[in-house]
């Protein structure tokens, strides 16, 4: 729990027999900047999905530099990054036509895939968010 304190001095002139009178009180105020539970639990949740998606969006970018570099599919690293990728881009697949060109592939539907899955990810948190607030 985190708290700040803020310390005020207020003056205050009055006249006590024609002479004046100076007189100073310090006030200290608390102002508390600890989250509630459910706030917490709102921002790891938020926290959470942030996570997920980018560990998605670099899978996917992977995925569309090693197609670029025309890097061989039958090595154990593509072949890993390929195999997980191809399950997110199932809805994706004949989207579009893939140009190529001396084995380099440009897969236009996974780089629309990283679009949507950002949107539909900002979509979750916005929706997270809004039902913590309540």
């Amino acid at each position: 729990m985190t708290q700040k304190v803020i310390t005020r001095e207020e003056n205050v002139y009055e006249n006590e027999g024609g002479l004046p009178h100076r007189e100073v009180r310090v006030v200290q105020e608390k102002v508390s900047t600890r989250r509630s539970s459910s706030q917490q639990a709102v921002m790891k949740a938020s926290q959470f999905f942030w996570l997920i998606l980018g560990m998605l969006e670099a899978l996917l970018g992977m995925r569309v530099f090693l197609k670029i570099i025309a890097a061989n599919p039958q090595s154990g690293f593509a072949r890993l990054v390929y195999g997980i990728s191809d399950v997110f881009l199932l809805p994706f697949f004949g989207l579009t036509q893939t140009p190529s060109a001396n084995g380099s592939v440009l897969e236009i539907s996974t780089l629309i895939a990283m679009v949507v899955y950002a949107i539909l990810f900002a979509f979750i948190v916005y929706i997270v968010r809004l039902i913590g607030e309540r």
